[in-house]
């Protein structure tokens, strides 16, 4: 392989021939990419011990790519505390929804089939839940509490 089709690889590109390179990544080269978006907050995550971890912001980040969410504890928090990183698909998600309390919490809470609850603490719960509903997941625009963000239990 050449330098140069090794320098494109590394950097999300294929090269096929010497003529010939095709752009993986999102944009104008690639309009059709699905789009990925990324917001920084803080998370109230189950973990893998049966319990629940709180972590505020900047320590958590949510991801958007294509159609696949991420929410993750950022940096060595999320190996700490054994928290659970959600990663799903639509068919994979209950229910995504917005949490707006006065007082306790505001952001987006997942809800996957087996009851479990992961919240992202975020100010741009529109934008992240339009992001999500043109992406194919089950967004509901009911105002829910984050019920279990205090509890021992996933």
């Amino acid at each position: 392989m050449s330098i140069i089709a090794e320098a494109l690889e590394r950097f999300g590109c294929v090269a096929y021939g010497d003529a010939k390179v095709t752009i993986r990544t999102n944009g104008p080269d690639n309009p059709l990419a699905p789009p990925s978006r990324r917001w920084i907050g803080g998370a109230n995550l189950p973990t893998l011990g049966g319990s629940r971890v709180n972590a505020t912001e900047p320590l958590a980040a949510l991801a958007i790519n294509g159609d696949t969410v991420e929410l993750r504890l950022r940096g060595p928090l999320g190996r700490i505390a054994h928290a659970e990183t959600l990663q799903a698909r639509p068919a994979d998600l209950e229910q995504v929804f917005p949490i707006r309390s006065r007082v306790r919490f505001r952001g987006v809470g997942f809800r996957r089939p087996d009851g479990r609850e992961y919240y992202f603490k975020t100010r741009r719960i529109d934008v992240i839940l339009d992001a999500l509903r043109g992406c194919g997941f089950p967004v509901s625009s009911l105002n829910q509490p984050a019920a279990k963000l205090w509890r021992a239990i996933p």
